[in-house]
């Protein structure tokens, strides 16, 4: 059944990819400056994904619009994302070091 909850866990879900194509659009620190509006656009997207994961639990308990498609959904969201960032930032980790040994 598709409720308001499960309509922005499923958002969140399609957000994920559009974080990291912004994030692969960025150009190489090392060939040039990163674009402001590429930065900005992450950061905002970060905080809605991470605002919507309390959100639509919260909806789903006031609204008693709890369901089994909610429950299977929110945790895979929320590891996807999870799983998203923490490989985004160790590539981060690993590109600073390779620059600093150049």
């Amino acid at each position: 059944m598709m409720t308001l909850p499960n309509l922005i866990t499923l958002a969140r879900i399609f957000l994920i990819p559009v974080f990291i194509g912004l994030f692969y659009l960025q150009p190489n620190y090392l060939d040039g400056e990163p674009l402001g509006w590429i930065n900005n656009a992450l950061i905002a997207i970060f905080i809605i994904i991470s605002a919507t994961d309390f959100i639509d639990g919260f909806l789903a308990r006031r609204l008693n619009q709890v369901s089994a498609l909610g429950a299977f959904l929110d945790p895979v969201a929320m590891s996807t994302f999870l799983g998203m960032k923490n490989v985004i930032m160790m590539m981060i980790l690993l590109l600073n070091k390779m620059i600093v040994h150049f």
